[in-house]
Order: structure tokens, then sequence, then C-alpha cells
């Protein structure tokens, strides 16, 4: 009679599990954003990563834990597809929040353009979603893809590959940073980095070639640069000429197309218009953001929007980037949480890690 009721009691579990796998379901569908917080369709939530006693899950806003079982890394998520870490060993978790691909591999890269590198017994390839072999290589080293390209190590030289595995560059001593138009190489141990396929090396003004520049945004239209080697950055207008700004210490465009600069500690934003905004004073500000910003002041980290507005008070030793509304945040005690982007606590700030910082 016990074996009969524990029989029962075992199916009842499995027939549980099975039904809040079918009601994930819905995850799979669609694409879950990198940073902080990662949206799912699944009954109107969103959910977070955290950390506890050195071991990894998920929550959903309401800090309920949604997912078991528990794992020794989980990262953000990239194509649908999280990364994670069990016995030293790295496989995927798809959206569902399933063991996609088992982990078996001693390191592994984030799925772009539907192809993720991994590595096992010191060899690099790539594989699918599928979890089938596309790139066999085998590569001493394998980097992630970006707008159907990757750079590849392969007998001590770098190559610049295709999503069919097609040398389009190369070979170089090094090559890093990988642009949609463009890469940085190293033909020598002693030569300088060289830019290639940089569309904004081949931009002149008043026929003359401008050096050192910092982007080029066609939704201003405007371009940032350093004049003939110098420390300083210069803002122009491309479709007057005229000169914004000069001078500035520094001038970087945020993930939502803001243009920010800073002089000494004085940080500004620039409008689609091309037109100024307040300074914001601030001993650091983060661009790597949507809609509201980061900004470090007397120690400790708030938030302004695209207009200076200080819209979250400095209260955090840390403050991730912000997208969908949500951020992670650190405490001055030193544990991690959620707010949202009105400062309120979605996530109390009682675990080791929360979400994805930068």
């Amino acid at each position: 009679m016990q074996t009969n009721t524990q029989e029962r009691s075992q199916m009842r579990k499995v027939y549980l599990k099975r039904l809040i796998m079918l009601a994930l379901i819905p995850l799979v569908l669609f694409p879950i954003i990198r940073h902080i917080i990662y949206p799912n369709e699944y009954d109107g939530q969103q959910i977070c990563i955290v950390s506890e006693n050195s071991k990894y899950h998920f929550v959903d806003l309401e800090n309920k834990k949604i997912s078991t079982p528990e794992y020794d890394y989980i990262d953000q998520a990239h194509d649908g597809y999280y990364r994670y870490s069990e016995d030293d060993k790295w496989g995927y978790l798809n959206g569902a929040l399933e063991e996609h691909i088992a982990a078996e591999y001693d390191a592994c890269g984030n799925f772009h353009n539907d192809l993720a590198p991994v590595e096992k017994d010191n060899q690099w390839q790539y594989i699918s979603r599928a979890g089938l072999t596309k790139i066999e290589g085998p590569f001493q080293w394998a980097g992630e893809f970006k707008n159907g390209k990757a750079i590849v190590k392969e007998d001590e030289e770098m190559f610049i590959i295709d999503k069919k595995g097609n040398k389009l560059k190369g070979p170089f001593y090094s090559c890093d940073r990988l642009y949609e138009d463009a890469f940085y190489i190293r033909n020598t141990k002693e030569s300088k980095p060289e830019v290639l396929d940089q569309r904004l090396l081949k931009v002149h003004w008043n026929g003359k070639a401008i050096t050192d520049p910092v982007f080029l945004t066609e939704k201003t239209a405007a371009l940032a640069y350093k004049k003939n080697g110098s420390s300083k950055c210069r803002l122009i207008d491309l479709k007057t000429g005229k000169l914004l700004l000069d001078h500035m210490d520094t001038i970087v465009i945020s993930l939502d197309g803001k243009i920010i600069c800073k002089e000494k500690n004085r940080w500004m934003f620039v409008n689609d218009k091309l037109q100024q905004s307040t300074y914001i004073d601030a001993e650091d500000l983060a661009a790597n953001s949507y809609n509201l910003y980061p900004v470090k002041k007397d120690g400790l980290w708030g938030a302004v929007d695209g207009n200076g507005k200080m819209i979250i008070d400095p209260l955090y030793e840390i403050i991730g980037s912000f997208e969908n509304g949500f951020a992670s945040v650190k405490s001055t005690d030193g544990m991690w949480g959620v707010i949202n982007d009105k400062g309120e606590i979605i996530i109390p700030c009682e675990y080791d890690f929360a979400g994805f910082t930068q």
C-alpha cells in the first residue's frame, strides 16, 4: 500500500513538472534581451538572474524563485539562450529555462547569428542552437560572431571568417575589436594596431583627412574626432560643417543613440537636433544604457534622464545599465537587488548578485 502511495506521489510530481514546462514554452518563441532583466511572455512576467550562496537561479519580479536546479553560474541571454556552468563544464539553457545543450564543454561563448564558439579538449569549433557542429575548425581559439563575421586563431595566426567558415581576412599576428565595418590588427608583435575597413577613416572634411575619429552617427549626422592626435575631442555637424563642441575630454554615444560629452567633471547630452542640454556635474557617467543613465556623485550612483535631470538619487554603490525599465543595483551594504526606472525597489537588495552588472 505504501509503495502505491509513493508511486502516485512521484507521478504527481512528474505531471506537475511537465505542466510547468509547458507553461514556460512560450518563452522560447521570443528573443530574450541582454542585460539586467530578461523579458518573456510567460503570464506577462519578467525575470531576473540572482545568486545566493554562490548558486544562480531565476526569480520573477515578485521575488519568487521560478527555476530549478541552481547552477554555479548563469550568464545573460543572447539569441534567446543562456550560458550556464555546472561542475566546471558549460552548456546552454533555452528561453523556457530548460537545459537545452548539456554542460559538456570546457568553455563556450554566447550565441550570435545562430552560432556559438565552444571548446572541448583544447580545441574550438562552432555549434548551432540545435547543438550541431557547424564550423569544425578545429581552432586554437574562436570568438563570437558579430554581423556574420568572427575572429579565430589557427596555427598561431588570426583570421576573420564568415558563417560558413571561409577566411575573409588574414593572416594577422593579432586581431581584435571586430565592429560592423572595422577591426584592429597587428601584423607583427612590434607593429602598432591598425584599423582596417573603417569607414570613419575615409571621412574627409574640407579636403583634409580627419584623424582619430571617435564615431559617426547617421541619426544625427555628427562626427566626433580628435584633432591631429590631440587628447581633446571635437564634435561637428556634417550637414553644415559647424563646429558644435571643442576641447572635450570625452565624446561617447549611448546605446540609444544619445551623444554624451565630458569636460572635466561636467557631462552634457546632445539631442537629435544637435542641441546641447545643461551640464551635469558628476564624477562618472555610464553611457551603455537606455533612457536613464547611471551617474556617480559623491561616491554613490544614481541616474539621470536624457536632459540631465536627476531621476534616481545617488544612493547605491553600483547601478547597472537600464534596459526595459529596470536595472540591477548594489546597496551600500554590498547586497544586490533590482529597481525600476522610477527608482522603486522591485527586488530587495538581499542577494549576492542580481541581474547582470557591467
